[in-house]
């Protein structure tokens, strides 16, 4: 009887023991695939290659970056939402591809086939025009159109911006044209050579900007950021409350083991803490970090995502 008591307390201690212990505890084992959700030379892959680095580092196995962008940045995010959820793929993107593309009828994704692990950085949404333009914002500008003997053209980088800037010319009445940009430093291009009158820049314009090449006129920004404190946001000139906030986050698929999230929660708070990597955000590609943690930034995309129903109703 006592030899009988003792193997089965045994057993409830090993079951315990194998009930409590971490699924992920070597993790991780192999390398990582990272997902960055835009093409080459992007804020996001830009930023993605170095927090991809300081893991590598850390861990001691190469979390390899891979760019996937196109369909809108629809490919992104399928390819996130299909791969397997055993914590050996991540993903940087942006707010929008999960809020705002998310609502479309002919998306094949939603937000709740993901899991928000934090906010990265924010960049200078805004709108850009060449210097020698009259208008001093956006609203000037769109009122300008109706005597114009030819539409205000525009240059478009993601269908929420599209949409965004059709609902402010509706509001004003203005004429304009829109097309498609190929790349995010193509509106810039395309607004120093004077072939847009207006482009939506992520905030890859600022040495532009500094140089006198392009002008801010707008941020679609909730508040006015950092790089650019005088220019004015949409939600002061228009009456649509539609901001932009333009926040990269690290997205994982939904059902990522919970161990493996929390220890890289705590990782890329450090990495974003860092003075290295603010140096770098901040000084030379001139966005600034603005880390919220896994709550934080479910919250804040639930948020966006009521914003964003109003263009699908």
């Amino acid at each position: 009887m006592f030899k009988r008591i003792a193997m089965l307390a045994l057993s409830a201690v090993l079951t315990t023991t194998c009930f409590v212990a971490p699924s992920h505890a070597a993790w991780p084992e192999k390398p990582v695939k990272f997902l960055l959700g835009s093409g080459a030379g992007s804020s996001i892959d830009m930023v993605g290659r170095l927090i991809a680095q300081k893991l590598s580092e850390k861990y001691g196995k190469p979390f390899v970056p891979t760019n996937v962008s196109g369909g809108g940045l629809g490919a992104f995010a399928m390819t996130l939402k299909n791969s397997k959820n055993d914590g050996y793929t991540i993903g940087l993107g942006a707010d929008t591809m999960f809020t705002f593309n998310s609502l479309d009828p002919s998306s094949r994704f939603k937000m709740s086939d993901y899991t928000f692990l934090c906010t990265i950085f924010q960049g200078d949404a805004s709108y850009i025009v060449a210097p020698d333009k009259p208008w001093k914002n956006l609203r000037e500008a769109l009122e300008a159109s109706k005597t114009m003997s030819r539409p205000l053209t525009y240059q478009f980088q993601t269908a929420m911006d599209r949409k965004v800037f059709e609902m402010l010319a509706k509001e004003v009445g203005a004429k304009v044209a829109i097309i498609p940009m190929q790349s995010p430093s193509a509106g810039i291009t395309a607004v120093i050579g004077g072939h847009t009158d207006i482009a939506f820049s992520g905030g890859l314009h600022y040495e532009q900007d500094r140089a006198g090449k392009v002008r801010t006129i707008t941020m679609t920004t909730t508040k006015r950021t950092p790089n650019y404190p005088d220019v004015p946001t949409v939600l002061e000139l228009f009456k649509i409350q539609l901001p932009m906030d333009a926040y990269r986050l690290i997205v994982v698929p939904k059902g990522f083991p919970e161990d493996v999230k929390a220890q890289l929660e705590k990782d890329l708070k450090e990495i974003i803490d860092s003075p290295e990597f603010s140096e770098i955000v901040k000084d030379k590609l001139h966005f600034f970090p603005a880390y919220h943690n896994s709550a934080e930034t479910n919250a804040i995309m639930e948020e966006q995502l009521e914003y964003c129903k109003i263009f699908w109703q």
